[in-house]
């Protein structure tokens, strides 16, 4: 049995953090984000010393070394949330982080990425070659949507990302982007099969998926879709080149062509921030949480009077809202112009919401492999 209070002394011998330990002051295990923070340190060490044993100590001070303890430590609870990672590895979400690059802004003007959204993307890709070779990705899907099927220039780009981190990229169809959209929901689906219509509005596109007799495995023939070159990042630029009255008639004309939507009441399952923050706001929550936004279904009057409420608030006020901020009050605008336009064609009784999108989607694709 190992002396654990001389193993401590050992290690704290050497100040300086190897490949054989590392310190943490503390571990915050009683949220997601803080137990996959934690298998993230202890797969970093076994990746830099794969053959002999590794060691983290908590309660350590990195800065001075000194041993500032835990009230309670339970070895225990670390060795379940290890064993339970090890058991389900190929279905455990470890990492996950966002940067918004809004590539698809200004595209309606030149068509191309500019030199420096370019320098964006390549910068945020040699951060996740990085993470990936932390964590030994071999297997891997990246994928690209309505931006760089738009840019001219996106070719040039893939080939880029490719040669300055090794990391291929894939630009998938509209009705691939429909798909996994649908995948990601399909557990709403499974509870609450009255859901007919999933809607995504993205960043250069909005998505509308008519499910039909679906299976699991979700194919491209078991529903019907459209896609619209709008989104929260274009919008305000294809109403400034072609005109609101412009933007209101595409909409009209795409979605009064798309079967069964001019039933007499039909639920949608919203898969988009614009939803979300919507629920979010409509439920007063002091910040942003997926659990409390994540499946609630709201009747389109909660949904009418809440776009109307944002309308109303001053630049301010959603720049200072805990649920909007500074980078998404214009973004939510533009959401809100978009899902009022659907709201006036498609009869719509009630929206689930739903935090999920492509990344779920892929993700239960990768679960019945």
């Amino acid at each position: 049995m190992i002396n654990k209070r001389l193993l401590i002394k050992s290690l704290l011998a050497h100040n300086d953090e190897n490949s054989f330990y590392d310190k943490k002051r503390q571990l915050n295990l009683s949220h997601r984000e803080g137990k996959a923070k934690f298998l993230k340190h202890i797969c970093a060490l076994s990746n830099s010393n794969p053959k002999n044993n590794s060691y983290i100590v908590v309660g350590v001070d990195d800065s001075d070394n000194s041993i500032r303890g835990v009230d309670f430590f339970d070895d225990a609870k670390l060795q379940n949330l290890i064993n339970a990672y090890l058991e389900n590895e190929t279905k455990r979400d470890i990492l996950r982080f966002s940067k918004v690059l809004n590539l698809a802004k200004n595209l309606t003007y030149n068509n191309e990425f500019t030199d420096e959204k370019i320098s964006s993307v390549i910068k945020l890709f040699k951060i996740f070659a990085k993470k990936m070779k932390e964590f030994n990705v071999s297997n891997y899907r990246c994928v690209a949507t309505h931006a760089f099927r738009e840019a001219i220039n996106a070719p040039m780009l893939i080939e880029r990302i490719y040669k300055d981190t090794g990391i291929k990229v894939e630009i998938i169809s509209t009705k691939e982007e429909a798909r996994l959209c649908l995948k990601s929901n399909m557990v709403f689906r499974k509870k609450k099969n009255d859901f007919d219509l999933v809607l995504d509005i993205g960043g250069g596109s909005t998505e509308l998926v008519l499910m039909k007799s679906l299976t699991n495995n979700c194919n491209i023939e078991d529903f019907e879709f459209i896609s619209l070159p709008l989104g929260v990042i274009n919008l305000s630029e294809r109403i400034e080149v072609f005109g609101l009255d412009h933007v209101n008639s595409l909409l009209l004309k795409t979605i009064s062509n798309f079967k069964n939507t001019n039933k007499k009441k039909i639920n949608v399952i919203g898969s988009c921030g614009t939803v979300t923050s919507i629920c979010a706001i409509h439920n007063n929550l002091k910040y942003y949480d997926k659990k409390k936004v994540d499946g609630v279904v709201m009747e389109i009057g909660d949904i009418k009077k809440n776009c109307q409420r944002i309308k109303k608030m001053t630049k301010k006020e959603k720049i200072n809202h805990p649920c909007i901020g500074k980078y998404r009050q214009e973004l939510l605008d533009n959401g809100i112009i978009i899902l009022e336009s659907i709201i006036k064609i498609i009869n719509i009784q009630n929206i689930l919401v739903s935090d999920r999108g492509l990344i779920e989607g892929m993700i239960e694709d990768y679960k019945v492999l």
